[in-house]
């Protein structure tokens, strides 16, 4: 380990820290965003695996979802305009796909892609104020249970996904 008065040889400062912290997120969000769009041609699909997938990260991420959400405000000029570009970029990626479902008839034609996506956003955001790692759901359950609700909340219909089973059954 690095003793904490050595790491500022290596980074100038707390809010270097936080930038690299949210970089690093960052970076890994966009991981899930590239594996989402390459997963298959169907956008409600490509949404089913992203928001899985997001789920599931901020599930097992839940102290760096904190530290992105809650001390992201103490950064400054070139380095909150870049975090701001970020977030703008995951905004925008999951409002894509919600269009592009939508525009082939697997979302309701009435769903507004731009409240559709702060909503989703809204409650994934949240997972780190509520989820319990010893809790009654798994990350796993949790994260399917999240998916389902969030596409059942927005699809013309939703068909289950190829390796469900029973309901209940965890996936």
């Amino acid at each position: 380990g690095v003793l904490k008065g050595s790491l500022y040889h290596y980074i100038s400062s707390k809010e270097e820290l936080l930038f690299r912290i949210m970089l690093e997120s960052h970076a890994q969000a966009d991981g899930v965003m590239r594996a989402a769009a390459e997963s298959t041609d169907d956008p409600l699909e490509q949404l089913r695996f992203y928001l899985r997938q997001m789920a599931l990260w901020y599930l097992q991420n839940t102290e760096r979802v904190t530290i992105y959400f809650n001390e992201g405000r103490w950064l400054t000029g070139e380095r909150l305009d870049e975090v701001r570009r970020q977030r703008r970029e995951f905004d925008s990626f999951l409002r894509s796909l919600i269009e592009k479902a939508r525009d082939q008839r697997r979302v309701r034609a009435d769903v507004d892609a731009r409240l559709a996506a702060q909503l989703i956003l809204g409650a994934l955001n949240s997972v780190s104020s509520w989820y319990k790692p010893d809790g009654l759901y798994s990350p796993q359950e949790i994260a399917q249970m999240f998916t389902d609700l969030m596409l059942a909340a927005i699809a013309a219909a939703v068909p289950a996904p190829p390796d469900a089973g029973p309901p209940g059954a965890s996936r």
